[in-house]
Parts: structure tokens; sequence; C-alpha cells
């Protein structure tokens, strides 16, 4: 068997003092060094050489990508196509060089992703994958004349996302420019390159030009770009990155465009955008923070506040709830912020702790199942369930399935009603209608709880310290959506330091920074919704109609399920798409009755609430579905779609007879009782309570 030979083929310039310190880092997994010096004037080319490498000299153009690409060609006419490739920069620094070799010599892919750690303004450290290993068989080769990234589309599933390896044991040190003169030339080199050897159009273009007029503090020229690319990211639906909308958020608000400077942070916000660091935090905390106060605070002596300033208080709770305003902003401006908002507005403004509790105590003994009464039941443990937002209505549904399924007995407490969709129980406390009432009855109810559910991370209010209350066999969190995709490493810390059991939805993006166990189905109780769903049979001669409920149009693909639709009626096809959005859930249900099948969205690769909704109706639903979540439930009754086959799926619909079959194969209905329905949900929780509420054994 021939032997492993790894090849590091670098692009350098007046990397001198780089080279030994990084020469010496990689010994034990790089055999050979090739590099192609790209104009240096200290000593590069003779200590690169002096240290064993092979050195050419090519002219610089102001392109990454073809100085990478002449390394690259330079090593595949070299060595054998089984060698291995590392990219490496000077600044670079391989940490346990050894036990990468090792895992090259056990690998069975042909490219692996490396953690890489980057040195950020101040002493900041952020971490993420870069695909940095690969066989020279597989002829990856570079694009992009700057951020240059290797192509990899042979890698794309079925559903166009890139999977990705990644070789554990050992990771990179990159140094970066590590000052604000180094940071200034890099982003005056990155300015110059987009504008001379990119289309102006180009995305990838713009989102360069935008991060390095920020880095350059060009705030007009920032915005105009950053306004350009948000535009692009509506036109497409999808949203790459937070930095332009961070852009222009700022810049317009230097320009003092209040009102579309909260427009275009809030959109950010609901796309999922708030997981940066460094500069990027910097922005989003001033933009935010220069909204509340150009808002907020100009409410003083008229005691009012303005239109503008109540959106930019829903803002301030989103933030805060996320953990991005707790840092880097003085404690003091923040506490008075908060209460002059909650004086004015006469809400909470809640402020997440992601630290852990200190006050969480350690329990004495398993606590044992206690008939007791709390709800409508006379036994059975007493569970509370708490949330911030009663998002898609599952901790009143959930509440209410608990009570009329089980032993057990549950009260529930939602902070704000921005989401409540079925009517407000007399049961349920809503703390921004009950005031000082409703928070005097949580803190009796959470004293006197068996086993706490939040639903969405814990948040203190008032007086009230979760962590002074409930210990890891008196709690439970679940998270949904975007909250734990966003947040995903620092709830997973919080986690292990105080022992609380967490779980998540099915989304592979919710998971792969943070592992928590997927166990809780969302659950859909028809009765609630005052709609008793019913089966729309299609006849022969009968067009297909298709809804789509938009809530986020761009995150959705609204606008390519319009286009098919559109493509396919002009082609002839008996279809009526009908598009449904600003009506209530009511309507929106009502709406969906008259229909036959459902297209969902193709964005996350899981279905949600209105998916279940449609399946309960015998709707054939047409959605994104990926691998990771069919490994899971792989029956889940999905018409599966991407992209680049939608209108080809829901061509197929508009026969009758395939409209049929699929409805008959799917089986929707009977997925919804099996999995989705208030008595199957609520069975799998008490089992889950059982198991926390015990000390968490896997046995009994």
């Amino acid at each position: 068997m021939q032997s492993l030979h790894v090849v590091a083929p670098m692009i350098v310039r007046n990397e001198a003092d780089n080279l030994p310190a990084l020469f010496h880092s990689a010994k034990g997994l790089v055999d050979s060094w090739f590099l192609v010096d790209t104009g240096s004037t200290d000593a590069t080319v003779e200590v690169a050489r002096s240290l064993g490498a092979t050195v050419i000299e090519d002219a610089w153009d102001d392109d990454f990508a073809r100085s990478r690409n002449v390394a690259l060609d330079a090593v595949t006419e070299l060595l054998p196509p089984d060698a291995w490739v590392v990219i490496l920069d000077g600044d670079d620094r391989v940490e346990n060089a050894g036990a990468l070799r090792q895992a090259l010599e056990d690998a069975s892919e042909s490219v692996y992703a490396l953690k890489v750690f980057s040195q950020t303004e101040g002493d900041g450290v952020e971490s993420l994958y870069q695909t940095r290993v690969w066989k020279l068989s597989t002829g990856v080769r570079y694009r992009n004349p700057v951020h240059a990234a290797p192509k990899l589309d042979f890698l794309k599933d079925e559903v166009g996302n890139i999977i990705l390896n990644y070789l554990e044991g050992g990771c990179i040190r990159h140094l970066g420019y590590t000052t604000p003169e180094g940071r200034i030339r890099n982003a005056e080199r990155t300015l110059r390159i987009c504008r001379t050897k990119m289309e102006p159009n180009d995305p990838q273009r713009l989102a360069c030009e935008c991060r390095a007029l920020v880095l350059l503090q060009q705030w007009e020229e920032a915005t105009s770009v950053a306004l350009k690319l948000v535009m692009l990211f509506r036109q497409h639906g999808s949203l790459s990155t937070t930095i332009p909308y961070l852009c222009a958020s700022r810049g317009l608000l230097l320009a003092g465009e209040v009102e579309q400077s909260f427009l275009i942070l809030a959109e950010c916000i609901q796309m999922g955008g708030g997981s940066q660091s460094d500069v990027w935090m910097n922005l989003i905390q001033t933009s935010a923070f220069g909204l509340m106060a150009s808002t907020v605070m100009q409410a003083r002596g008229s005691g009012e506040m303005s239109s503008s300033g109540h959106k930019t208080f829903g803002v301030l709770t989103a933030l805060t709830g996320a953990g991005l305003l707790e840092q880097g902003l003085p404690s003091q401006t923040m506490d008075e912020l908060r209460a002059y908002t909650e004086e004015v507005t006469g809400s909470i403004v809640y402020s997440r702790k992601m630290e852990p509790y200190e006050g969480w105590r350690t329990p004495s003994r398993p606590i044992l199942h206690t008939p007791r009464s709390f709800g409508e039941n006379p036994g059975g443990l007493r569970v509370l369930f708490v949330s911030d937002l009663d998002v898609a209505g599952q901790a009143t549904t959930l509440c209410h399935a608990l009570n009329s399924f089980t032993d057990h007995g549950a009260r529930c407490c939602i902070y704000k009603s921005d989401f409540l969709q079925f009517s407000e129980s007399s049961d349920h406390i809503l703390l921004d209608r009950d005031g000082d009432e409703g928070l005097d009855k949580l803190k009796v109810l959470a004293s006197e709880a068996d086993l706490v559910h939040f639903l969405r991370f814990p948040i203190d209010v008032g007086d009230l310290k979760w962590g002074e209350i409930l210990n890891p066999n008196k709690a439970l969190v679940q998270y949904m959506g975007s909250q734990l995709r966003n947040n995903a490493k620092k709830f997973e810390e919080w986690h292990k330091a105080t022992g609380v059991l967490g779980v998540s939805a099915w989304d592979y993006t919710m998971l792969e920074d943070a592992w928590m166990p997927y166990h809780l189905p969302l659950v859909w109780d028809h009765t609630l919704t005052g709609h008793t769903p019913e089966v729309v049979w299609r006849s022969e001669g009968e067009p297909l109609r298709i809804c789509h409920a938009t809530t986020w149009r761009g995150f959705k693909k609204t606008e390519l399920f319009e286009k098919v639709c559109a493509e396919l009626v002009e082609e002839g096809h008996d279809l009526e798409p009908v598009v449904i959005e600003k009506v209530s859930n009511k309507e929106c249900l009502e709406i969906k009755q008259s229909c036959h099948a459902t297209y969902d969205q193709l964005s996350v690769g899981i279905h949600g609430v209105s998916a279940i909704e449609s399946m309960a109706m015998g709707h054939v639903v047409v959605g994104g579905i990926s691998n990771w979540a069919l490994s899971v439930n792989p029956e889940v009754p999905i018409l599966r779609a991407t992209e680049d086959n939608l209108k080809e799926v829901i061509a197929s619909l508009c026969d009758v007879d395939v409209w049929q079959r699929q409805c008959l194969r799917l089986k929707p209905m009977e997925w919804v009782e099996r999995q989705h329905s208030p008595k199957s949900v609520s069975q799998r929780f008490s089992y889950l309570y059982h198991f926390v509420v015990n000390g968490n054994v896997l046995l009994p």
C-alpha cells in the first residue's frame, strides 16, 4: 500500500517572519511545500527555500483564486492523484498535526473541512469550519478573486446543499490582521479587487464591498451597496449573510432615517440573522442601541411613544431575548433604557441571562410521582408551561392536551401575546394583560409546580428568578425555530452547566452547532381552532387548487411558487394557485379547506404547523424535506421538492389520477393523528416528564 503524501500549496507575500512557525507547527502533517510568491519584498523566498519548500514566482494581479489555482495546477503535475492537499496561509498555525495525519490515514472521504479559529478585533476569537483538505484526484479549484473559495458543486445533494465531512483531531489557528492598520490595508485591497475584477451586480462582490466599506467607515457608500444587496436577497428569498442588513440599518440611522433603519433591522432578525461577531456584533449593537435611543428617548416629556418607538420596543425585546444586547453595552444605560421603555409602553422588556444560574439547586433526592391537584385533573404531576411567546400556539395547546389526555394537571403562562393563535383561556396567565397580579400568580404556580416546561429559553421576569426556584429535576427546555439555530453553542453550554434537559425540533440546522436530543413533535388540536378539517376530494375535470400560506415570503420561496404556477397556467395546466396572506389563522384554515394541495416551503428541510394543518385536511403537501429529517421520520407525508423540480412536481399533481394516488400513498391525516395529535404528543411528554423528575435515569 502506497504511503500517504500531504502537500501544502500556498500563495505568499512578505511572510518571512511567519513561515518558520507555520512549518514547525505543521511538522507531522505536511510532507512537501509548494509556494507561489506573488511579489515579496522581504526574505520570504529565501526563508521558504531554506525550510525545504519549492518556490515559484508569479506576478500578483488582484485575483486570489487565480493565484491559488496556479499552485494547485503545479502540484497536480508533480504528484500522484491520491496525494492529499492541505490549504494553509502564512499566518496559520496547525495544532495537533500528528492527529490530523492519522485522521487522513483512516479517511474514507476525499474532501474535508477543518476547524479554524480566527483572531478577531481585540482579543476575540471566532471559529468555523473551512474546506481546507482534499485529494488531488478531486480536481478542486478556487473561484472568486477576493474571499476565494473552493468550488465544491460535486458535493451538492439533490436539494442543492453541500454535504461536508469534518476532519477531527486537530485545528488551524489563523492569526489574521491583528492591527487596525493591517485591517484597513486589507479592506482597501478588497475594495479595489471588487471594483476591478467582479461584475457590478454579483452578490459576492456586493457582500465583500459592503464589508470593506464598513471597516473603512465609509458609511454613505456602504449603505448604498448594502441596500442594493438587500434588494437582491429579497428577490431571491435567501439570507446568506446578515452584514448588508446591519450595514444598511446603521447607515440609514446615521442619515436620520430612523423608521427605515428599524424596518431593515427587523427584517434581518425575522429572517434569522443575529449570530455575528467582532465588528458585526458591534454593528448590530450600535444599530439597535441607536434606534432605541432615538425613538424611545424622544418620548421623554410627552409621555407618549411614536409608532416607530413601539416597533423599536419590539426589536429591543427580540434582541435582548436573543442575548445580543447583553454584551458590550453599559449595563446602566441598558437598565435605564429598559426602565423607561417599560414606563412608556406599560410592558415588560425581558432580559435573558445567558450565563449559568448560580441558583440552580442540585436535588437532594429524586422527586417521585406524587398525585396533586394543579390543573383540571386531580392526579399526576403539576406541570407549569412557561414561554415568552406562544409560538404556533404550542404552549397553550400542550397545556390543554396534558389536562385532557393524561393524569397530570397543567397551567400555562405566556409573557407576551404577539403570537397567541387561540382564545385566551381564563386559566392562562398572560403577563402583558394581567400585569403584577399575573406575575404574583406565576410565582405561586412556579413554587408549587413539580415541573416547569419552558418553551424557548427561560427568561427571568420582575423579581422572579428561575434559578432560585428550579433544579435539573424540575425543569425542561424545549426549543423551536431560529432561537436555537442562532444561539446553539451558548445554549448548549448553559445546559451543561445547569444539568437541565434541553430538547429541540428535528431541524439539523438547529442541531449542527449544539446537540439537543429530538423527542417532541409539534402538537396540533383542531378543536382549539374552531375549525373541523375535512378532505376535499378532487374529481375528474376539476382544477388543482394548491394553496400557500406565506408568513415569510422570502424564507418560504413564495415568489418561486408564484412564478412556477404562472408558467404552468400559461402552458395550459388545470391549476388554481391560492396565496394566503394577511388573514387570521381561522380565515387561513377556511381558505385551505377549499383546496386540494399545499405548497409549504423549501428552506429548512422540515415541516411546521402550517404543513400539519394541511395534512389534517388530507392535502398533498409539497415542500423541501431534508435527508436528516427523513432519517428521523422516513414516513413523513411530504411530496419532496427542490427549487429545480418544483414546477415538475406541481405539474404532475395537475393530473387528477396522480393527485389521488399521492393522497392514498401519503395518508397525511393518519400521520397527523399518529404523530401530532394532542393524545399522542401528551403521552410522549408524560414519559419525558417522569424521566426528568425521577432524576434523569434511563431505567425505572
